[in-house]
């Protein structure tokens, strides 16, 4: 913290103490603004011709590394979900896996992740986040189903059944609004005529969406996450969108000739 013959003021907070007292006599000695507060300074006391270079001895260095770190890591999540036995077997490795990858693919928009946030409590959701979305796909789904505290159901398995969805539906109101998302065990990305059938009568029924997530698309995002040309929360926010799109236009929207 001793000004320098250049008139530029380095700073140094590595801890390290200072002995003052073998400085030279006419050499002065500044505060970091960071303390100017604290200590009442104001900067129309601070002399405005003096150059502050601050020098941060422990700032994050880029390295080459870091990247080839983070991509074996990705790579390492999409490979240990084959390892997870289906069904319950592998059910709390399944919500561990998901929790994982919905932090890393839908971190920012979504917040305070927390898997079982009831203990004990008659509703056992699976997954809860905070919707602070300011924008995409996540502010689509807190403006138009005024969804606040976003559902995550995790199905360790490829076929859903009719309770899966009543089940999801329980989760549903207030806070947690009028969508919920059921992340299940799947390679098809499509859904099967029976599934529809229930997406559509809970949406008729209760005005609430049950959105279905197969692996599969969560594995590709964590895949396009890896390539340094794709922009990681673009790319999951555009198959968001457009598989919600999917379900509001062709799996709830009223039929040709149904309309009055």
């Amino acid at each position: 913290m001793v000004e320098a013959p250049t008139d530029a003021v380095r700073f140094c907070h590595d801890g390290a103490r200072s002995s003052i007292s073998d400085l030279p006599g006419n050499r002065r000695v500044a505060v970091h603004p960071c303390y100017w507060k604290a200590l009442d300074i104001r900067t129309g006391e601070v002399s405005p011709d003096v150059l502050l270079e601050i020098h941060d001895d422990y700032a994050v260095r880029p390295s080459d590394t870091a990247p080839e770190l983070r991509n074996r890591q990705l790579g390492q999540l999409v490979a240990d979900l084959t390892d997870v036995p289906h069904g319950r077997e592998g059910a709390s490795d399944f919500e561990n896996w998901t929790l994982r990858t919905c932090r890393i693919l839908f971190s920012g928009p979504l917040k305070n992740f927390e898997l079982h946030p009831t203990p004990g409590g008659v509703q056992q959701r699976d997954v809860v986040a905070t919707n602070n979305a300011e924008s995409g796909f996540w502010k689509r789904v807190l403006d138009d189903y005024k969804t606040r505290q976003l559902v995550f159901e995790l199905k360790n398995f490829e076929d859903l059944s009719i309770d899966d969805f009543r089940q999801s539906l329980s989760y549903s109101g207030r806070q947690y609004g009028r969508f919920v998302l059921i992340i299940h065990r799947s390679d098809a990305e499509g859904l099967t005529q029976k599934v529809r059938a229930r997406v559509k009568e809970l949406w008729d029924q209760h005005e609430t969406l049950v959105m279905t997530i197969p692996t599969v698309v969560l594995a590709r995002c964590l895949r396009k996450a890896r390539s340094p040309l794709t922009k990681k929360r673009s790319y999951v926010d555009r198959i968001l969108s457009k598989r919600l799109d999917r379900f509001e236009r062709n799996y709830v929207a009223l039929q040709q000739g149904q309309r009055s």
